[in-house]
């Protein structure tokens, strides 16, 4: 005499086989596709804002590129923070020490002004501004850089 095992079927409510039951909520594909949309939009939002707030000033870093060099990593902002005045600031690497008190580095930093506000005048509407502001930054490794701040109102450089 045999026994006879009889196999469960898939539809048995007692079956010994579990299936795993499905969780309510967002299936996981879909969080990774939300996550990678969300980034997309992030980066192109960044890029557009960084695009529009430094196109007024494209052309006059472009000309202090090609004045200065591209190493000078020319940066110019404008615009007016609350209560201030107006103003142009004007940021570039220089290869000597800006702070040094020597006649060569007092004539390299005249001239170096000089030219920032002639190119100003020529890309920008510089009498739009109230202050102009040039910092004259030389990098140093693994130390502090050594800058030189040198502030003008605009109406001086008539």
């Amino acid at each position: 005499m045999r026994a006879e095992v009889q196999k469960p079927s898939m539809n048995d409510e007692n079956s010994s086989i579990a299936r795993p039951k499905r969780e309510p909520g967002v299936p996981g594909h879909w969080v990774v596709l939300g996550i990678f949309a969300f980034a997309i939009l992030v980066t192109a939002s960044m890029w557009t804002y960084l695009h529009f707030h430094h196109a007024p000033f494209r052309p006059l870093r472009q000309a202090l590129s090609e004045e200065f060099s591209r190493k000078s990593a020319p940066r110019v902002e404008g615009g007016q923070h609350r209560h201030e005045p107006t103003l142009l600031r004007v940021v570039l690497n220089v290869d000597f020490n800006p702070t040094e008190d020597t006649p060569e580095v007092h004539q390299k930093v005249a001239h170096i002004e000089r030219r920032v506000i002639e190119l100003a005048r020529e890309h920008q509407q510089l009498e739009q501004y109230e202050k102009f502001q040039l910092f004259l930054v030389h990098p140093v490794p693994e130390q502090a850089p050594e800058q030189l701040e040198i502030k003008r109102d605009v109406a001086e450089l008539r």
